[in-house]
């Protein structure tokens, strides 16, 4: 009666314990010629060669090929000549090995060498002047092959022939590269604000641009006045 009882718990308790560990294992099975991963412990196995650190050693060795398999959860790897491991080893050691994937590209006259002909400027949009410093620098709005018409960024022109100097685009008939100058940044009231991208703080030029913006009228007056002058007088 007593055994009997202490049976029935040892039987619980072996079903227990399986269903926790079934919870990480996954059906696995392989053929004749696939390359596997073996898992090892250098640390526990004297099999393997000593390391420095155990804690820092490999976990997985190989790849090995399968020579056949022994039952229904054994294989036999073609381990190397001389190796102290025992060739039959249980599917939950291995880890099947993924060849890395390898695009083949039968023409290799069709790829291109040059990244300039992948995307180059098909056309130029627009043109502004930045301040940078004590300088201003000219850029132009480009819009690029390969790539909607919504996406155009703003190049510096120096920059721009250096890397694309036989750009068809230069040669357009509708851009002018001295046209539609500004200084760019955002606006405040009447005055554009533009801010140097150098310099420890920034320089702020928004201030030289409302001055320039206040004398612009007194300006023209004054050239009114001089020209009505000079037809009164002459």
């Amino acid at each position: 009666m007593l055994g009997d009882y202490i049976q029935h718990h040892l039987q619980r308790a072996q079903q227990r314990m399986k269903s926790q560990a079934d919870k990480n294992r996954t059906e696995r099975e392989f053929q004749v010629g696939d390359q596997v991963f073996l898992k090892l412990q250098p640390y526990i196995q004297s099999s393997v060669a000593p390391r420095t650190n155990m804690k820092l050693s490999y976990k997985f060795y190989g790849p090995f090929p399968i020579l056949h398999r022994i039952g229904t959860v054994a294989y036999k790897l073609a381990v190397p000549e001389g190796s102290k491991i025992h060739p039959v080893v249980h599917v939950s050691q291995f880890k099947k090995h993924v060849a890395p994937l390898v695009l083949i590209e039968d023409d290799i006259t069709a790829v291109p060498t040059d990244p300039a002909e992948v995307v180059h400027p098909i056309e130029f949009t627009d043109s502004r002047m930045v301040i940078k410093g004590a300088s201003a620098v000219s850029q132009i709005q480009v819009r690029w092959s390969s790539l909607p018409s919504s996406l155009t960024t703003w190049e510096e022109v120096t920059d721009l022939r250096r890397r694309y100097p036989t750009s068809p685009a230069w040669g357009q008939a509708g851009f002018r590269g001295g046209g539609n100058v500004r200084i760019a940044g955002k606006r405040r009231g009447k005055a554009t604000v533009g801010y140097s991208t150098t310099g420890k703080a920034g320089i702020k030029t928004h201030n030289l641009v409302r001055k320039f913006i206040k004398i612009e009228p007194a300006f023209l007056s004054w050239q009114s006045k001089a020209k009505q002058s000079c037809i009164l007088t002459g």
